[in-house]
């Protein structure tokens, strides 16, 4: 597979990932016609591409007392990554003194880490 090609079996993983990302590997793999352990193979290799970046859980934010939604366009004059960093930090450190959840900069990586038995 070429870095930015994905086949049709890997297109059918990202398909039914993206419905629901908490599906087991056997239970990914029916839903794809292959078997498990290609599939979880599959999946890794999506992951250390980088075309899977992580999961993430969708909360409804007023059933946890978060009645008000923000978005905000920042433009910063620097773009090294320390100041990308340093700006993070801040950012985490306004949204929490304000009770506020801020949304993660970059998502958590898979617990897929093992292949199916």
């Amino acid at each position: 597979m070429e870095s930015n090609e994905l086949d049709r079996a890997s297109l059918q993983i990202l398909q039914v990932l993206q419905a629901d990302a908490r599906l087991s590997t056997q239970a990914l793999a029916e839903k794809v016609g292959l078997s498990a352990t290609p599939v979880w193979r599959r999946v890794r290799e999506l992951e250390d591409r980088g075309v899977i970046r992580g999961q993430v859980a969708l909360v409804d934010r007023e059933k946890v007392g978060l009645s008000i939604l923000v978005l905000a366009h920042v433009s910063l004059v620097r773009h090294s990554e320390g100041a990308v960093e340093q700006f993070e930090q801040l950012s985490a450190r306004a949204a929490r003194s304000s009770n506020a959840t801020p949304s993660p900069a970059r998502p958590t990586t898979s617990s897929r880490s093992s292949p199916p038995t």
